[in-house]
C-alpha cells in the first residue's frame, strides 16, 4: 500500500506549506529559529504569525536591550504574553505599540523606577495582568 507521505508531497520533493506550517507549530522556538534558516520556503512559512502566537515572551536583564525592536517584529505580531523579570520605559512603550498582547506578568519585580501613566497605558488593553 502506497505510504500516504508520498501522497501529499509535491512532484518537486519539497513540503506543502501547509504541512511545514503544521510541523512548525509543534516546534519549540529554538528550534523554530533554526529552522527559518533552512530555506526561503521554511523562512516564510516560519515567520507567520499564527505560529508565534502560543509563545510567551520572558523578559530578562539580559535581554530588554532588544525586547522591544523584537516586539515590533513580524512574529511577534501575535504573541499574547509577556513575562516580566525586570522593565523599562523603552519596553513599556513596546507594549503600548503591540496590539496583540492579552496578559503581563510582572509579578515581584519593582515598578517603582517606571513612569506611572506609562504603566497605566501599557496594561490598558491587556486581559490578564498580574502585578
Amino acid at each position: 500500500s502506497a505510504n500516504p507521505y508520498y501522497q501529499i508531497q509535491p512532484k518537486n520533493g519539497i513540503l506543502l506549506p501547509e504541512i511545514l506550517h503544521q510541523v512548525f507549530c509543534q516546534l519549540s522556538p529554538q528550534d523554530l529559529n533554526n529552522v527559518l534558516l533552512v530555506c526561503r520556503l521554511w523562512r516564510e512559512v516560519g515567520e507567520a504569525p499564527g505560529i508565534w502566537s502560543g509563545l510567551h515572551l520572558n523578559v530578562t536583564r539580559n535581554n530588554i536591550a532588544f525586547m522591544p525592536q523584537l516586539l515590533k517584529s513580524r512574529r511577534m505580531k501575535t504573541v499574547r504574553k509577556l513575562m516580566l523579570e525586570t522593565v523599562s520605559d523603552e519596553l513599556l512603550q513596546a507594549v503600548i505599540r503591540h496590539k496583540g498582547l492579552r496578559e503581563m506578568d510582572a509579578n515581584g519585580i519593582d515598578l517603582s523606577g517606571v513612569e506611572a501613566s506609562l504603566l497605566a497605558r501599557a496594561v490598558t488593553g491587556m486581559e490578564d495582568v498580574d502585578i
